[in-house]
């Protein structure tokens, strides 16, 4: 059984706001399960590209806002 997180939960892990998960969810990098939770190792990855952006500073996360998935280099 996979771990999950609720939106709450997924928000203060990634130390962001629920609208900027909502926006994560909307661009594709985030996938609500179907009791819409999200699973832990999905939010683990995006927290360490958030953690390595955050290090580039502001600029890199008004970036990955608004980049897409396909067009994001880990």
């Amino acid at each position: 059984m996979k771990e999950t997180l609720s939106l709450t939960e997924t928000a203060r892990h990634l130390q962001v706001s629920e609208d900027f998960v909502a926006t994560m969810i909307q661009r594709g990098r985030l996938t609500p399960l179907p009791d819409k939770r999200f699973d832990t190792a999905e939010v683990e990855a995006l927290a360490a590209l958030l953690g390595r952006l955050r290090t580039s500073g502001i600029a890199s996360m008004i970036e990955i806002a608004a980049t897409t998935p396909d067009t994001l280099s880990d």
